[in-house]
């Protein structure tokens, strides 16, 4: 397989941002080590009645707590198991940034606390789209007989650029520390083992697209199921919500092996990215080839909120 070096990457590491917040005590007592649920009872004989705000008292966070408090144990550690929920922002194709749903909104909304992460400033030459650099035409043109590259093929490169970039920020040390843990001794004494799981993926529709690994306003356009695009008309009606349920993407091994195959198709028999044979494969569900290093790395389609023009979820 032949690489360009498209640029370098300005960035920094996660596991190293989660160290610095947690054990920075002007950060220790507004975060929220144990989610909980906020409850309102209007009167005494009244039933409560659940209150969402935060994404500490969210239920997906209460879930991933129970769950992790459920599974096993590192060997030999009795250490107190913390989920620290990261909440993932990109601005336009250029900044990333990240705040942590162990604090409060509130908190998070004002500028002064600075809750906002820098976490990488992604290779661009344009604010709208990740563009390879222009000498990478003259490179692809040494390969295919002097003929520049076609517009399906650039898109596809650039999706592969993007999907680089973030597998150098979900590096090896973030995943042990996602699946192990991370010991951190706290400003409150306590020393404590914290696993990092992306809660939400907030970005534009243009950027969505391409770290869910799916086509333009394709057949099925949402990052998140598989609803087609003449049923987005029902968008807020009951059989709406069920279907989102109903026709979730699910990143399972069909998926991934409909993935690897056009990989393979492209890579291994140098068919195009556009030819027949790919889109067989993954037209359907509006799938493109982008790899998502699938088995190992959380499930974005998962994390990426709705937009502000549709129906509002709350995790």
């Amino acid at each position: 397989m032949l690489h360009f070096l498209a640029g370098n990457l300005c960035h920094r590491r996660l596991v190293s941002i989660i160290r610095d917040k947690i054990s920075n005590p002007e950060h220790h007592r507004h975060f929220t080590y144990e989610p909980y649920e906020v409850l309102w009872q209007p009167g005494e004989a009244s039933d409560p009645i659940r209150v969402h705000g935060e994404l500490y008292s969210s239920q997906a966070f209460i879930d991933a707590h129970r769950d992790l408090q459920d599974a096993p144990g590192e060997p030999d550690c009795d250490l107190p198991k913390v989920i620290v929920g990261l909440i993932v922002w990109q601005f336009k194709a250029l900044a990333l940034y990240l705040a942590f749903g162990n604090e409060s909104k509130y908190r998070r909304s004002k500028p002064s606390c600075e809750a906002y992460e820098h976490v990488a400033y992604f290779e661009t030459n344009n604010l709208i789209l990740f563009l390879l650099p222009a000498s990478f035409k003259d490179f692809a043109k040494m390969y295919t007989g002097g003929k520049g590259p076609n517009q399906p093929f650039l898109t596809h490169c650039h999706r592969e650029m993007l999907h680089a970039q973030w597998s150098i920020l979900l590096d090896d040390e973030f995943l042990e520390a996602y699946r192990h843990g991370i010991v951190i001794d706290c400003c409150d004494g306590v020393r404590r083992r914290f696993y990092p799981r992306i809660f939400t993926y907030s970005a534009d529709y243009p950027e969505k697209i391409i770290i869910a690994s799916i086509r333009n306003l394709g057949r099925c356009p949402c990052p998140r199921c598989l609803i087609p695009l003449d049923r987005v008309h029902n968008l807020g009606m009951a059989r709406d919500l069920a279907q989102r349920t109903t026709l979730s993407r699910v990143d399972d091994v069909n998926h991934r092996n409909q993935v690897a195959s056009a990989r393979s198709i492209i890579y291994n028999m140098n068919y195009a990215v556009n030819s027949a044979a790919v889109e067989r494969l993954l037209a359907k569900e509006s799938l493109k080839s982008s790899p998502k290093d699938l088995k190992h790395k959380p499930n974005f389609r998962r994390k990426c909120t709705p937009n502000q023009d549709s129906q509002p979820q709350h995790l």
